[in-house]
């Protein structure tokens, strides 16, 4: 039981991200206005609708269980990846710390939001932080980030924001 609480928390901590517009809007709509009603693109008028699909549970998921493999962009999107990294097993029914990462990876012609001062990697490491802070995980213990990675990837096509978060699981009693 004390390895399948590293699946309960890489599940919630998916379902949480599936779950925020603001999110889905950053990695599906490819204007410098993700999270506005509408966008002009080359002179035409973009209507940007709230996403009532997951971005997880469809064909070309841009929310990823798993760790991030180079080469697995042959479409350029955003794609979010989550995965644990490690953690201290104890010897008696609890956990200790657990690490897991949370990539962004974005198209670097899809990045700079043109106009805002902003960066779509920044905006959704900061959405990120903002909906993981603020929901309780009861039963799989308190969450922290502790550190941020920025690189470029895969000859300079891709940004890379890699997020760790330590999940401090032990006051969580494993059966």
């Amino acid at each position: 039981m004390k390895i399948k609480i590293i699946d309960d928390i890489q599940n919630k901590i998916v379902s949480t991200l599936d779950e925020s517009q603001t999110i889905k809007r950053l990695v599906t709509y490819m204007t410098n206005l993700p999270l506005g009603a509408k966008d002009k693109v080359n002179g035409e008028w973009v209507y940007q609708p709230d996403i009532i699909t997951s971005i997880y549970n469809c064909d070309l998921p841009s929310l990823i269980v798993g760790s991030f493999v180079d080469g697995i962009n042959n479409i350029p999107k955003v794609r979010i990846f989550v995965y644990p990294v490690t953690g201290k097993l104890t010897e008696d029914t609890t956990l200790g710390d657990n690490f897991f990462n949370i990539d962004v990876l974005v198209p670097k012609q899809y990045n700079m939001l043109v106009g805002q001062g902003a960066r779509r990697n920044s905006q959704i490491g900061e959405e990120v932080l903002k909906v993981l802070d603020t929901i309780p995980f009861d039963g799989l213990g308190k969450f922290n980030f502790t550190q941020y990675d920025y690189s470029v990837i895969e000859g300079g096509d891709y940004t890379l924001l890699k997020l760790t978060l330590k999940i401090d699981s032990s006051s969580v009693v494993t059966v």
